[in-house]
């Protein structure tokens, strides 16, 4: 499978059907609009996206995945993190 490349990250398919894995980026950073509408594309494309050893609090999580559109809470509340709720705790 071919690495796709963008001006300021990497951009590697999980398979050929769904999933990519985004490298080269720090969510802890502001994103620039034509960074994030790039990956809103790569988004649309792939349907998942997978970034990997970012170091951000909860509430960067939250505004960051907030930019992709409403979020759903889970059900099943023994999953949520304390005081944002819109964060699935995956242990």
């Amino acid at each position: 499978m071919k690495e796709l490349l963008s001006s300021k990250f990497e951009i590697k398919p999980l398979n050929p059907y769904f999933g990519a894995e985004i490298s080269g980026i720090d969510l802890s950073k502001d994103i620039d609009e034509k960074t994030f509408e790039e990956l809103r594309n790569i988004y649309y494309h792939y349907s998942l996206l997978v970034f990997h050893d970012q170091k951000i609090s909860p509430k960067t999580h939250v505004e960051f995945s907030k930019k992709f559109g409403d979020l759903e809470i889970h059900s099943l509340k023994q999953y949520l993190l304390d005081k944002h709720p819109e964060i699935l705790v995956v242990s």
